[in-house]
């Protein structure tokens, strides 16, 4: 599995008990879309290596514990701690509106009430205070501060996210 087609869910936070099980900190609003996961991908230096679940537990709204086939005492698990834990594009749960994941909207065009077609979202860069989209207008690059005010609307049929920015933002950019 190449991490490209992968989102990140959370990281490996200790063993549990002495057969092999082990708890993931999940980076998830919803703990309860994973329920019965046939397998994770856990990193190791850049490479994702696939652990077959043969069960798991919800703990808490952000912690579940799993066994995975090959891992049967606390030993086999020394090498797993702290390491990230990915799973499929195909497993997030579809969003709707506004709510859009980082991932989806890479490559939409993105249309300015008053200026129209400004160019296609290269990334959203994610900062402590703010999300901000980065598009690209032909070699220009134009970053938009992403909060409800701005972002419209998402047509993700047509693949366009329909903005208001602030006046002036967009002109600081293309003259």
């Amino acid at each position: 599995m190449n991490i490209d087609h992968c989102f990140y869910f959370g990281f490996v936070l200790k063993p549990i008990g002495f057969e092999g099980q082990f708890a993931v900190k999940a980076d998830t609003d919803n703990i309860d879309s994973y329920k019965g996961l046939k397998v994770i991908y856990i990193d190791f230096n850049d490479t994702l290596t696939p652990f077959f679940i043969t069960s798991s537990k919800i703990i808490d709204d952000s912690t579940i514990w799993f066994k995975a086939e090959g891992l049967n005492e606390a030993n086999d698990l020394t090498e797993l701690m702290k390491k990230n834990v990915y799973l499929p594009l195909e497993l997030l749960p579809p969003l709707e509106g506004k709510k859009f994941y980082f991932h989806e909207i890479v490559g939409f065009r993105v249309h300015d009430k008053i200026h129209g077609d400004i160019g296609i979202v290269k990334d959203v860069i994610s900062i402590p205070q703010q999300n901000i989209l980065q598009v690209m207008h032909n070699y220009t690059e134009i970053l938009i501060p992403l909060h409800g005010e701005i972002l419209e609307e998402i047509d993700r049929t047509n693949k366009i996210l329909k903005i208001n920015a602030p006046e002036g933002l967009i002109d600081l950019y293309l003259k």
